[in-house]
């Protein structure tokens, strides 16, 4: 069981942005980079991100959170947005970074 905490308890803050990326998400999006023009993966993939939103919107509900985010699920990355939108950019060299929850090995996010 948990609480609900008050302003007056502990202050206030809010989360926006990314959550985690659950693993068929992540595998998802690895089979459309294998394949790009299937639409039967595009399809799978937005399903996978649908289920997850609500998943995860619902969590936020059941927590209490005032405001909730779909844990930005259908972006790449936190810079797809800016990537998509200036042109210019080459990311053909970049660095490839690896990100751990809570630093399990074999636990990776992107």
């Amino acid at each position: 069981m948990h609480e609900t905490y008050q302003a007056e308890h502990l202050g206030r803050a809010d989360h926006l942005g990314s959550f985690l990326r659950p693993p068929e998400i992540l595998a998802a999006r690895q089979r459309l980079a294998e394949d790009p023009n299937s639409v039967q993966i595009l399809t799978e993939l937005h399903a996978l991100e649908d289920r997850n939103i609500r998943r995860v919107i619902a969590k936020q509900q059941e927590l209490g959170f005032r405001f909730a985010t779909d844990g930005e699920f259908r972006r790449n990355n936190f810079m797809s947005d800016c990537l998509d939108a200036v042109a210019g950019f080459d990311t053909a060299d970049a660095v490839n970074r690896d990100w751990h929850a809570g630093g399990a090995k074999g636990d990776v996010h992107r």
